[in-house]
């Protein structure tokens, strides 16, 4: 009895061994500071031509580099594309209305890992800044941390005319359905946010109706849902892409009746 339980126990050892060794290249992907799949994602949303400052602008402090190549502000969000390169390491971001804000727009300081920081030097940095203003702030002040304690700032200035391409629509209309329940269901639409990069719809209701769908419709096709959600009693938020229209159509439907409603919304 004594052997088998050694040879089982070699292998086992054997087996652990091996798994440490093919582990390290993983462990060691996965924490360097470099690895954009762990620690960021490069930005997705596609940046509109019209709209996209291309500022190439290089600043410097000391021997570090910051270089902001585009910039497209949105409703409620700035997307950066930027660059970094010398001794220093960036640490923190800040996005401001004015040059020396108390109260940022946007603070991204979630840059280390333990000890080690996420962007080491020569790091590509594609960010989203969002915020909740619901209007295009022009200009804007944007500011780099680094790890020397020094930091470097940028003004953003829109010259594209990008508030003309945004809007924030008040819609205000309760639709009620008769699902069988003790009370009817009241769907409030409060607020629709048109921007450059998504559209978002606020609606609020008295409890969740799961045999209810929402939709959006822009010239006669459903506009994408990507995410988001609402429940009873507290706001919810639908994200949907970006439309190209002056009108939109909210749709409702109980999708066990059938029973359709629509509310038609005029994009100025």
């Amino acid at each position: 009895m004594y052997k088998p339980k050694t040879i089982t126990k070699k292998y086992k050892l054997l087996a652990l061994i091996l798994f440490v060794l093919l582990s390290i290249p993983f462990l060691i992907t996965m924490f360097s500071p470099s690895s954009k799949s762990i620690f960021y994602n490069d930005i997705t949303t596609p940046m509109k031509s019209n709209y996209t400052m291309k500022l190439n602008e290089v600043k410097q402090s000391d021997n570090t580099n910051i270089l902001l190549d585009e910039v497209l502000l949105d409703l409620n969000a700035v997307y950066i594309k930027s660059r970094i390169w010398g001794d220093d390491k960036l640490i923190a971001i800040e996005l401001n209305k004015t040059p020396n804000d108390k109260l940022p727009l946007f603070t991204f300081t979630d840059l280390w890992i333990g000890s080690s920081l996420k962007f080491s030097p020569s790091a590509k940095g594609n960010f989203k800044l969002a915020f909740n203003e619901n209007k295009i702030i022009n200009p804007m002040y944007l500011i780099f941390y680094l790890s020397s304690g020094k930091s470097v700032k940028f003004k953003i200035d829109d010259k594209t005319n990008v508030k003309s391409a945004t809007q924030f629509v008040s819609i205000n209309k309760t639709l009620k359905f008769d699902l069988g329940k003790k009370e009817p269901l009241y769907l409030k639409f409060t607020n629709l946010t048109v921007g450059l990069t998504y559209t978002k719809l606020e609606v609020n209701s008295n409890f969740y109706p799961k045999d209810v769908e929402i939709t959006l419709t822009s010239n006669n096709k459903k506009v994408k849902y990507f995410s988001g959600g609402y429940a009873g009693g507290v706001m919810g938020n639908l994200w949907f892409d970006p439309v190209d229209s002056n009108s939109l159509i909210i749709n409702v439907k109980n999708t066990k009746t059938s029973e359709e409603q629509s509310i038609p919304i005029k994009i100025s």
